[in-house]
């Protein structure tokens, strides 16, 4: 009787299986990464993710990565919030929301984050 993998370090079929787990396996990080996104939208996780391969850094970025609507209402809130702390008020409505120090200090992470995105942009560009 012949060996059950008799053969088999010819055709390597681990190869061919492993780019197949590698695919599944990116669809499952971006699957898991948008459900995070969704927990933390325009911030990132409290602790750091464990990053196995090359592939998985864009994705996680793009997760991560504060959208131009996340910017735009951070800088809204932000602004207003200093208009509204000139005048001796720590906390107002804005838009029919509540607006009080921990939703300004959210607002300034998104926005500290989009800041670390556009310079690692830009440098990244540089020859």
């Amino acid at each position: 009787m012949g060996s059950l993998h008799a053969g088999m370090g010819k055709r390597k079929p681990s190869a061919r299986f492993g780019r197949r787990a590698r695919a599944r396996a990116h669809e499952s990080l971006v699957k898991d990464l948008e459900r995070l996104a969704r927990l933390e939208p325009g911030g990132a996780p409290d602790r750091p993710l464990d990053v196995e391969a090359p592939s998985q850094v864009e994705p996680i970025n793009r997760a991560f990565s504060p959208g131009t609507d996340d910017v735009a209402k951070a800088r809204h809130v932000v602004a207003a919030f200093r208009e509204a702390e000139s005048r001796g008020s720590a906390a107002f409505a804005l838009d029919g929301a509540l607006v009080d120090y921990a939703i300004v200090f959210k607002a300034e992470r998104v926005l500290e984050r989009a800041a670390l995105v556009e310079e690692r942009v830009r440098a990244r560009e540089q020859p």
